[in-house]
């Protein structure tokens, strides 16, 4: 039937907003992506069980990993109540973004004395699969928190001289980065019982 000169189709309401529709898609195919990861750990681990250990005279450090796990979890949940209906409370996203660095530094530092006392991803296969989980899952951590600190950045200014781009604009970005750091955060305690315990 053709449309009358001037006038416009019915517009179709969004169930779901593009960017958070496009962040579920990118965080579902890195879900799967760590999954693959998991279970080529899964798969190693049970051909080499005997086997299985840091090197020699390397303990792991479990408690202190687990500290950190509590401070990115910690980071999460500051990120999740940054939002209350309508309005966005900075200073959550602010804690969100300074715990998900805190975290990022832990493990760097964790890493080094593993590294100086002899654990390098050619120390054998646990070594080089404890480096690939650990290290890709800091990699998405690093750009998490960059993200984090952006949106805050962003969130803090726009009152002094930013264009503002609208509540709603600034919910469904804040949504996106929640599903995005949501995941990240998520994955992490599966990788600390896999890989520490």
């Amino acid at each position: 039937m053709p449309l009358i000169s001037g006038t416009r189709p019915p517009q179709r309401a969004r169930v779901v907003p593009n960017s958070i529709f496009a962040m579920m898609v990118l965080m579902f195919t890195e879900v799967m992506f760590f999954a693959a990861l998991i279970s080529a750990y899964l798969v190693i681990f049970s051909r080499q069980k005997s086997n299985w250990a840091p090197p020699a005279g390397i303990k792991l450090p479990v408690q202190m990993t687990a500290f950190n796990t509590g401070v990115l979890l910690a980071s999460g949940i500051a990120l999740l109540l940054a939002s209350k209906r309508t309005r966005i409370q900075v200073s959550r996203v602010w804690l969100s973004a300074f715990l998900g660095g805190v975290f990022v530094v832990i493990q760097g530092a964790e890493w080094l004395r593993l590294i100086e006392f002899g654990m390098t991803i050619r120390s054998g296969t646990f070594s080089a699969l404890f480096f690939l989980l650990v290290g890709t899952h800091v990699a998405h951590a690093i750009v998490g928190v960059a993200v984090v600190g952006g949106l805050a950045y962003r969130l803090g200014n726009r009152t002094e001289g930013h264009p503002r781009t609208g509540r709603d604009t600034e919910l469904e970005t804040l949504r996106a980065v929640q599903i995005f750091w949501g995941t990240i955060v998520c994955v992490w305690p599966v990788l600390y019982l896999l890989v520490y315990l």
